[in-house]
C-alpha cells in the first residue's frame, strides 16, 4: 500500500488513505471504499468546470484515479512531498504501466515489496526521473520545486527556452522557465525549496488539462478562408479550411490543434453589420461580421445618423470607429442610422448588406482617466500624455500640485509640456472639471504615475509603397525635424550608389514616404535601391538612430486601373445627386476628368440634358473613385448607357497606366407602379420579409427599413427594433429586441405599407400573420408571509415547475440577509399558490435553551446578525407576520437566476418586493 498523503473529499471533510501495517488493512479498505463513493458524488464538480483551489483540483484528479488519500481526516496539503509519492503521481498522471520486473536501485528497504517500486521503475524507464546516484533513488527524500518542474516539462515534451528569468539552480533554469511559461508553477515560487503537496496537486492538475483534448465551445467562419475556433480552456485557433467556404452552405472543417484532431461544422454568414453602437457623445462603433475593405470602410458617405456623416473614421479589425463633429449628431431621438453596403476585404465583388436602425442615445457617462505616460532618455521627463475614456472639450490639469495647461484638441488624448519630472520619483496627475463633448463633468480625476526611462535606439524598416515610392517605417515616434534633415538629402541610392532624386513627405510620426522623381524602369522590370539613414535621426525622446543603409526592391507596375462598379447617390428626398464610379487602385490627381457619353434606351444622346447634365469632381491623388455630380438634383427613372473614354483615369505608377474604354448601364429605377411582397415569416422573433424586388432603404421616404411602415399585433414595432436589407435590397430582416414580447402568439398580425421599390413602384399593403414568442423575463411581483412562517412569492407570469432555486432569491429580515437557506427551504406552490414559489422560513426559528431567535445563517447558534425575538421558548407560537421584533421582510431576485418561464426566459434580476 502507498504511504502517499493526498486529500479527498468526503462529507465536506478531507480524508487521507494511507498504506501501513497489515493489521490496519481492513480499515484502509473500508475507508478506500467510502472514498470511492464520495468521488462518485463529486465527479460532476470535478469535471463540470475548472477547479481553482488545491482541494477542488485534488478532487478532480482523485475522481480520475490519479490520486488517493489518507484515513486520518487531515488534508496536509501544506506538507512536503517525497520522491516516491511524486513518482506515483507522474506514473498515474501519464498512464504509465507499473514495472515490477526490475529493481534498479539499492536503497535500504527498497525491494520487490516496496509500495512505490512499480511506479519508481516506470518513471525511471520512461526517462522522467532518475536516481540520486547511479545506485540510489532516495524514495523518502523530499522533492524540490525545480525537480517537479523538470519532470513535468519532460513529460509534456515542452520546448526549453534559451533564456530564463527565475531563481532556480543553473541546471534547472530552462526547465523551470518552460514550466512558468506554460502556467504549471508561479513565477515567484522558491524553486530550490521543497515542493508542497498543494503545489504538486496544482501542477498535476494543469498537466492533466494540457494532455487532454479541450472541447470545442464554438466555431465561427470569419471569411471564406478563415474559421475561428474557441475551446473550453479559453484558447482559440484560427483554421484555414481545405477549400473556400460558400455563403449559406454548412461545411465540415477538419483540423489538428496541439496534436489533437477535430472536425467542426460552420456556415459562412452573409456579410453584414453586427451592431451600430454609440460609445460616447461623438463616437460610434460599427462592428462587421467580416473583414471589410479599408478604403470603403473609411469612406465618410457610407455612414449617416439622420443627415450627419462622420468627420473621421478609424478601422481596427472588423470594427470601425466613427467620430462626428458635435454631440448633437450622436445624441439623438429616433434618428435613422444607416451603413451603406461596404466592400469586403477578401472579395471586391461582395459587400455587406445595407444596415438601418432607429437610434436613440444620450451620453450620461462621465469621462475618466485611462492612462498616463511620461518618458525620458535622461533623468527627467519634460512632457506627459494622458488618455481619457472619450473626447474632451475642456479640462484643467495639475501635476504634482502645480497647474499646467492641457491640450486635448477635441480628442481623448491630451499633452502637457514644460515639466521636469524625475525618473526616480512617483508623480500624480489631477484633471479638474474634465468635461466631455456632451457636457458631462468629472469634477476631479487623478492618477499616480512614474516616468519610464527609454534609452533604446529606434530602428527602421523599408517597404515598397508603390513602384516608385519607398515607405520608411520607424519603430518609435520620431522627432520629425531630424528625419526631414536626414531624408531630404541624398538618402536614396541606386545599385551603383549614385543618388536618386526623390521627394520626401511625412505620413505620421512613424511613417515617412520617399517618392522617386525620375524614371526607374526604362530598361529593367525591377530596381533595388538603398536608403542611407544617418545617426542624426532621433526619436521624440532624443535617442539616436544607429546610422546605416538598407535596401528595398521596387517592381514595375504594368497593370491598368479597372472600374469595379458604380453607385447612384440619392438624397433623403429620393433625388439623384451623384453617380460614383469606383476603381481597382489609387489614382493620379486630375482636376478635370472626362465626362461620359450618356444614351437613353431609345438610342438618343442625353449627356447634356439628363438631370441638367453632369460635372466631374476633381480626382485627388490616392482616390479610388470618380464622382459625377448632377447639375439639377431630381427624381429619375429608367436605365441609361454610360460610355467612358479611354485614359479616363491614370494610376500612380511610373508607367502611368491608364484605363481602357468601359461602359455601364445605370438603372435609376422604374416608374410609379405597384407590387406585392413575396412572403413574411418569423423565427425566434426575427421576422424575414421578402419583397421579391429591390426596395428603398435608409433615411429616405418609403424606406423598407423605416419601422413606421410596419405594425405587429395592431401596434407599432417595439422600440429598439432593428431592420436591415440584404445586399440585393430585396429581403428585410426585422429583429425584435428582448423584453418586448410578453406572450407567445403563433398568429400575430403583421402589416407592411408605404414601402417603395427602387424603380419607384409602391407596395400593395400587406397583411399576414407571423409567429412570435415570449421573450420577456418573468418579474417578482409579490411576497406574502403566512401564519405557518412561509414566504409565498408571486410573479408576473407562471414559472415552470421545478426551475426556481433558493439561490434565485435574497431574503432579508430586519435588513439582514438570510444566508442559511438550502434546497429544502424551497418548493413550488400548489392549489391557489400554483405558479408561485414558497420559501419555508420556519426552520430558522430556534431555541438555544435560553432565548428564541432567528438563526439567519442556520448554523445552530445565536451569533452575528441573528435576531433575538423572545426570552424562553416560543418556537411553537412565533410568526414573522405578527412578531413585534420583526420590523421588515424583503425579497430580492439575485444577480443571476435560473428560475424561468415556459419560453426559458429567466427571472428578472435585482427586483425587490416587501413582505412586511
Amino acid at each position: 500500500m502507498s504511504d502517499m498523503s493526498y486529500p479527498t473529499k468526503e462529507n465536506t471533510k478531507f480524508t487521507i488513505v494511507q498504506g501501513g501495517e497489515k493489521k490496519v488493512m481492513k480499515k484502509i479498505l473500508s475507508v478506500a471504499l467510502s472514498t470511492a463513493m464520495a468521488f462518485s458524488m463529486f465527479a460532476s464538480v470535478a469535471f463540470g468546470e475548472t477547479a481553482t483551489t488545491p482541494e477542488a483540483q485534488f478532487n478532480a484528479l482523485a475522481a480520475k484515479g490519479i490520486l488517493t488519500g489518507y484515513p486520518d481526516g487531515q488534508a496536509r496539503l501544506e506538507k512536503d512531498l517525497t520522491r516516491a509519492e511524486f513518482a506515483k503521481i507522474i506514473a498515474k498522471l501519464l498512464d504509465l504501466k507499473e514495472v515490477k520486473t526490475t529493481l534498479s536501485f539499492k536503497d535500504k528497504n527498497y525491494n520487490a515489496n516496496h509500495w512505490a517500486r512499480g511506479y519508481i521503475e516506470a518513471v525511471n524507464a520512461a526517462g522522467l526521473m532518475t536516481g540520486k546516484t547511479a545506485t540510489t533513488f532516495d524514495p523518502s527524500g523530499k522533492v524540490s520545486v525545480q525537480e517537479v518542474a523538470t519532470v513535468l516539462v519532460r513529460a509534456l515534451k515542452l520546448e526549453v527556452p534559451a533564456t530564463a528569468d527565475n531563481t532556480a539552480s543553473a541546471w534547472a533554469k530552462g526547465y523551470v522557465q518552460a514550466a512558468i511559461n506554460k502556467g504549471l508553477v508561479a513565477a515567484g515560487t522558491n524553486f530550490q525549496g521543497n515542493a508542497t503537496r498543494a503545489l504538486v496537486v496544482g501542477a498535476a492538475y494543469q498537466v492533466d488539462i494540457l494532455k487532454s483534448a479541450p472541447v470545442v465551445v464554438s466555431a465561427e467562419a470569419l471569411s471564406p478562408t478563415s474559421v475561428l475556433v474557441t475551446f473550453a480552456d479559453k484558447t482559440t485557433a484560427t483554421v484555414t479550411p481545405a477549400s473556400a467556404l460558400v455563403e449559406g452552405v454548412e461545411t465540415t472543417v477538419a483540423f489538428k490543434n496541439n496534436g489533437f484532431d477535430y472536425a467542426v461544422k460552420v456556415t459562412l454568414s452573409s456579410a453584414k453589420v453586427l451592431s451600430f453602437t454609440p460609445v460616447n457623445a461623438t463616437q460610434v462603433e460599427v462592428k462587421f461580421n467580416r473583414s471589410v475593405d479599408e478604403t470603403a470602410a473609411k469612406t465618410f458617405a457610407n455612414y449617416k445618423i439622420g443627415t450627419a456623416i462622420p468627420t473621421s473614421i478609424s478601422l481596427s479589425g472588423n470594427t470601425a470607429t466613427l467620430t462626428f463633429a458635435t454631440a448633437a449628431e450622436v445624441e439623438v431621438t429616433n434618428a435613422v442610422a444607416v451603413v451603406e453596403p461596404i466592400t469586403l476585404a477578401d472579395n471586391a465583388d461582395k459587400k455587406t448588406a445595407k444596415f438601418t436602425s432607429v437610434l436613440t442615445y444620450e451620453d450620461t457617462v462621465k469621462p475618466v482617466i485611462s492612462s498616463v505616460s511620461a518618458k525620458t532618455n535622461t533623468t527627467a521627463a519634460t512632457k506627459l500624455t494622458v488618455t481619457v475614456s472619450e473626447p474632451i472639450q475642456s479640462a484643467t490639469a495639475k501635476v504634482d500640485g502645480t497647474y499646467y495647461p492641457v491640450a486635448f484638441g477635441g480628442t481623448n488624448t491630451g499633452t502637457i509640456t514644460g515639466l521636469n519630472l524625475s525618473s526616480t520619483a512617483n508623480h500624480t496627475l489631477e484633471l479638474v472639471n474634465l468635461t466631455d463633448k456632451s457636457g458631462n463633468v468629472t469634477v476631479t480625476a487623478s492618477q499616480a504615475f512614474s516616468v519610464t526611462v527609454d534609452t533604446v535606439a529606434p530602428t527602421a524598416t523599408l517597404s515598397a509603397y508603390s513602384d516608385r515610392a519607398i515607405l520608411v517605417t520607424f519603430s518609435k515616434d520620431m522627432e520629425e525635424a531630424t528625419v526631414a534633415g536626414a531624408l531630404t538629402l541624398s538618402a536614396v541610392k541606386d545599385e551603383l550608389l549614385a543618388p536618386v532624386p526623390y521627394t520626401y513627405s511625412k505620413i505620421d510620426n512613424k511613417k515617412y514616404l520617399l517618392t522617386v522623381d525620375t524614371a526607374l524602369f526604362a530598361s529593367k522590370a525591377s530596381r533595388t535601391l538603398s536608403v542611407v539613414i544617418g545617426g542624426t535621426v532621433k526619436d521624440d525622446l532624443g535617442n539616436a538612430y544607429v546610422a546605416g543603409s538598407q535596401s528595398v526592391t521596387l517592381s514595375k507596375d504594368t497593370v491598368k486601373p479597372v472600374a469595379t462598379g458604380f453607385k447612384v447617390v440619392k438624397n433623403s428626398d429620393g433625388k439623384v445627386t451623384d453617380v460614383v464610379i469606383t476603381f481597382s487602385e489609387a489614382l493620379k490627381a486630375n482636376a478635370t476628368p472626362a465626362l461620359p457619353v450618356i444614351v437613353n434606351m431609345n438610342g438618343v444622346i442625353v449627356t447634356g440634358s439628363l438631370l441638367g447634365g453632369f460635372t466631374a469632381d476633381p480626382i485627388v491623388a490616392g482616390d479610388k473613385q470618380v464622382t459625377y455630380s448632377v447639375v439639377t438634383a431630381a427624381a429619375q427613372t429608367g436605365s441609361f448607357a454610360f460610355s467612358f473614354p479611354s485614359s479616363l483615369v491614370t494610376d500612380l505608377s511610373e508607367a502611368a497606366n491608364t484605363s481602357d474604354v468601359f461602359n455601364y448601364t445605370v438603372d435609376f429605377g422604374g416608374g410609379s407602379t405597384t407590387f406585392s411582397l413575396t412572403s413574411a415569416a418569423a423565427s425566434a422573433n426575427v421576422i424575414t420579409v421578402n419583397f421579391g424586388t429591390a426596395v428603398k432603404g435608409g433615411a429616405v421616404a418609403n424606406s423598407a427599413t423605416d419601422v413606421a411602415n410596419y405594425t405587429l399585433a395592431g401596434k407599432p414595432l417595439p422600440a429598439g427594433t432593428t431592420i436591415y436589407l440584404d445586399g440585393d435590397q430585396k429581403i428585410a430582416t426585422i429583429t425584435l429586441p428582448s423584453g418586448t414580447i410578453s406572450a407567445t402568439d403563433p398568429t400575430s398580425v403583421l402589416t407592411v405599407a408605404n414601402v417603395a421599390a427602387t424603380n419607384g413602384a409602391t407596395l400593395n399593403t400587406y397583411t399576414g400573420t407571423v409567429a412570435v414568442v415570449d421573450n420577456t423575463k418573468p418579474v417578482l411581483t409579490t411576497a406574502a408571509l403566512t401564519s405557518d412562517n412561509k414566504l409565498v412569492l408571486g410573479f408576473g407570469e407562471t414559472l415552470t415547475v421545478g426551475t426556481a432555486v433558493y439561490q434565485d432569491f435574497v431574503v432579508k429580515i430586519n435588513g439582514n440577509a438570510v444566508t442559511g437557506l438550502t434546497a429544502v427551504n424551497i418548493t413550488d406552490g400548489t392549489g391557489s399558490d400554483a405558479g408561485k414559489v414558497v420559501l419555508n422560513l420556519k426552520g430558522l426559528v430556534k431555541y438555544n435553551g435560553t432565548v428564541t431567535y432567528i438563526d439567519l445563517d442556520n448554523n445552530g447558534s445565536l451569533d452575528g446578525s441573528d435576531i433575538k425575538v423572545a426570552d424562553g421558548d416560543i418556537t411553537a407560537t412565533f410568526t414573522y407576520s405578527s412578531s413585534a421584533f420583526i420590523s421588515g421582510v424583503t425579497v430580492t431576485t439575485a444577480a443571476t437566476t435560473v428560475g424561468k418561464d415556459a419560453q426559458n426566459n429567466t427571472l428578472k434580476t435585482a427586483v425587490t418586493v416587501t413582505a412586511k
